[in-house]
């Protein structure tokens, strides 16, 4: 099997159930922002659940099915953040 690798644009989903985005400050020179990705296998709802972090607060979570590619990328030792 091999893995997709290439960039992945998505909206964050579930931003309205965390504090994390209202300490969030968009860059203002243009460049992207960066969040780490964390792997939540204790999520009830999804076993490939992927948390959006930004610092120590969680802003949402990898929407469906985009989540599972970064799932096995994390998983196969690949840095997502």
């Amino acid at each position: 099997m091999s893995l997709d690798t290439q960039p992945k644009t998505f909206f964050i989903a579930g931003v309205k159930f965390y504090d994390g985005y209202k300490k969030f400050i968009m860059p203002t020179d243009n460049t992207p922002p960066v969040f780490r990705l964390l792997g939540e296998p204790s999520n009830k709802y999804d076993k490939y659940a992927v948390k959006v972090m930004n610092g120590d607060d969680q802003m949402g979570h990898v929407p469906k099915p985009v989540n599972v590619d970064i799932w096995a990328l994390a998983t196969a030792g690949y840095k997502t953040h």
